[in-house]
């Protein structure tokens, strides 16, 4: 029975291995925040391996609301999340691999008296990536 348990625990381990990315992978992001429709984040991954990233489908949003409502992204295999500072994206990608991808970042808002929102704008680099 031990053996067993060691034997998936090693599968486990090596089915979530990191993968290496492309130096310079990123995310270009932009957080806007309105006082009363909440936080959105708009983003563009950036893979430095494939320059045109229109054709994978690297462009997302997300609406980041008050718990217990899940965020909503408009992409399946995508998540953000936002703590006022710190922003976390993690993404699922094709090219030149198949791995998820993690980054986070700061951003900080500033706030538009003419539009009455806040806007943010930053680069998150890939930290980490799993295949």
């Amino acid at each position: 029975m031990h053996f067993s348990a060691a034997i998936l625990a090693l599968a486990a381990s090596v089915s979530a291995v990191a993968v290496p990315r492309t130096e310079g992978d990123n995310w270009n992001v932009m957080i806007s925040q309105y006082d009363t429709l909440g936080t959105t984040v708009s983003a563009h991954f950036n893979n430095v391996a494939y320059p045109d990233n229109s054709k994978f489908g690297s462009r997302f949003t997300c609406i980041i609301d008050d718990k217990p409502t899940p965020n909503w992204c408009d992409h399946n295999g995508v998540s953000a999340d936002w703590d006022g500072k710190i922003l976390k994206l993690s993404q699922q990608v094709e090219k030149p691999n198949p791995a998820t991808v993690f980054g986070e970042g700061e951003v900080t808002l500033e706030y538009s008296e003419y539009n009455k929102a806040s806007y943010g704008y930053a680069t998150i680099p890939v930290q980490k990536a799993i295949a």
